[in-house]
């Protein structure tokens, strides 16, 4: 037989006064209350459209006509149906229709050669992404520095090491469309103050030949991620009910008098919910690892790049709750992209740039995934850049 959970309640009723009893829920509701739980959290993470980690992909040991003039690129990045002509955003289950929602942003980048063998970098990103009526904001940014150690001498590469800081931060994501799962309405939810954090180190080779260059790297980092609180309301058995989800607990109050029922709460451990462990909702830390290649092309005032990247990740406490409780996990994330420029004057170039990304969230905003979201997460995303680099003399 399942074993009963307890929820405390008082009743009233004009013929019997006050009383004070327990509710038992067997085992196989307090899971259909997992599958509540999993789905919300999501329903505002696929709000967030995917970038390159700060443009990782294009790292080089040595850059194309390299000079000792400060660089800088401002560009505009989209994605909606109307760019999305090859339906590169998967559906989420059985819809016919992008769930992974639509994206707009900006973003800043500059890059300063300090002497001949260190430069240094930063960049900062705003972004915003919707499904339907609701919106989801994020911004993130990142510094770096480079140093070149050793110069090409014939097959012998230039050679790099760089290391970054960078993160992204929300003050919150609401969604206020509601959902039916399982029975239950879920009517509003919010997910205060998402953010994290990474440092990161690679080592970057570099062959150039006349008009092409040739580049590969390898890195690994260490990401501290954190989120507030995960809340909303929602209505079980015709009744509303607040509900807040912190420090691996999930707790939930009767939100206003619902017939004989005048107050209601539970207090339940994350560890109810799928065998989840008691912090895996608010943070954690993680390792990752990734891989890459690009090669560039130039011909008179053109060029292109093309590069692929790979970024493994470790959360050996987060993944192994996860497949203690048969849910997935996403280990790895892969991305492919192109870029064509075209040099208008000496110093300024309009620039296309389009990427995909095995998931549309992954490599760019960590704080994303945690024990809630990750069995939903993994979607197919993509987007189109289009820009202006400026060269300082």
């Amino acid at each position: 037989m399942a074993q009963p959970w307890s929820v405390r309640l008082r009743l009233t009723n004009s013929s019997v006064g006050s009383a004070t009893g327990n509710l038992s829920l067997d085992r196989g509701r307090l899971r259909r209350l997992f599958a509540l739980f999993t789905v919300p959290p999501l329903a505002c993470a696929c709000m967030v459209g995917a970038q390159a980690t700060p443009l990782d992909v294009w790292l080089q040991a040595a850059r194309v006509n390299a000079t000792s003039s400060t660089s800088m690129e401002l560009f505009g990045d989209v994605m909606n149906e109307s760019v999305d002509v090859f339906d590169v955003r998967e559906s989420e289950l059985s819809s016919s229709r992008p769930t992974t929602g639509d994206y707009r942003g900006w973003h800043l980048f500059v890059h300063k050669p300090l002497t001949p063998q260190w430069s240094v970098d930063a960049s900062f990103w705003g972004r915003q992404a919707s499904i339907r009526s609701d919106q989801a904001r994020f911004n993130s940014g990142h510094i770096a520095a480079q140093y070149q150690w050793l110069q090409q001498v014939g097959w012998v590469p230039y050679s790099a090491l760089r290391l970054s800081y960078w993160g992204s931060r929300s003050s919150g994501l609401q969604r206020s469309m509601p959902i039916a799962i399982n029975g239950t309405r879920l009517e509003s939810l919010n997910v205060v103050a998402p953010r994290d954090r990474q440092l990161q180190v690679d080592l970057i080779a570099s062959w150039r030949e006349a008009s092409v260059g040739i580049h590969v790297f390898s890195g690994l980092g260490r990401s501290h991620v954190r989120i507030g609180v995960i809340g909303g309301t929602m209505t079980i058995d015709d009744c509303l009910y607040r509900f807040s989800i912190a420090g691996g607990r999930t707790n939930g109050q009767l939100a206003r008098p619902c017939g004989d029922l005048v107050e209601a709460e539970f207090n339940l451990p994350a560890s109810t919910f799928g065998g989840l462990g008691p912090d895996l909702l608010s943070g954690y830390d993680a390792n990752f690892y990734q891989a890459g290649t690009s090669v560039d092309w130039q011909r008179g005032d053109w060029s292109l790049k093309c590069g692929y990247l790979i970024r493994w990740f470790r959360r050996s406490q987060l993944d192994d709750s996860l497949s203690r409780a048969n849910l997935p996990s996403v280990n790895s994330v892969r991305l492919i992209a192109a870029e064509l420029s075209h040099k208008l004057t000496p110093q300024i170039s309009a620039v296309l740039r389009a990427e995909i990304t095995s998931s549309q969230l992954m490599l760019d905003v960590p704080s994303i995934y945690n024990g809630l979201t990750a069995p939903r997460l993994g979607k197919r995303y993509g987007f189109v850049s289009v820009g202006l680099g400026y060269v300082f003399q």
